[in-house]
């Protein structure tokens, strides 16, 4: 007897929750604007940005670009390190770098680790491109 009466109170409760919903005012309400940067700061921290990016071949060995250039193809983690602190060094004062990992599908991870690295030791910042 006790089962049969749960049941017919889970009922009740079900159809007046579903009567709340059916007359409740649903409304789309107007998003909350969260503080941060403006537009145009967001857009002058972009123009401030200088790509380098640091390309992985399957066979390990690192090719950076800067632009359309290609400043250098090596095998070795040191003069990665090298290159890319010289070419941060490089860029003007209102330049910031930001070096882009991109690492071909047959790479080694290590040797995306071995970026990471790099940049971690030089403070550099970094990101990773995986669209491959």
């Amino acid at each position: 007897m006790s089962g049969g009466m749960i049941i017919r109170l889970i009922d009740v409760v079900l159809i007046i929750l579903f009567g709340f919903i059916a007359i409740s005012d649903i409304q789309v309400k107007r998003p909350i604007r969260l503080p941060g940067p403006s537009r145009e700061k967001q857009r002058e921290q972009e123009t401030r940005l200088e790509y380098i990016f640091v390309s992985i071949d399957g066979a390990g060995f690192f090719t950076v670009k800067h632009g359309e250039r290609v400043m250098g193809k090596t095998n070795s983690v040191t003069q990665l390190k090298q290159q890319l602190v010289a070419l941060a060094r490089a860029l003007p004062e209102n330049k910031q770098p930001l070096i882009v990992i991109d690492p071909e599908r047959d790479a080694i991870m290590q040797r995306t680790v071995d970026v990471f690295d790099v940049c971690e030791e030089a403070n550099l910042p970094k990101s990773i491109n995986l669209q491959n």
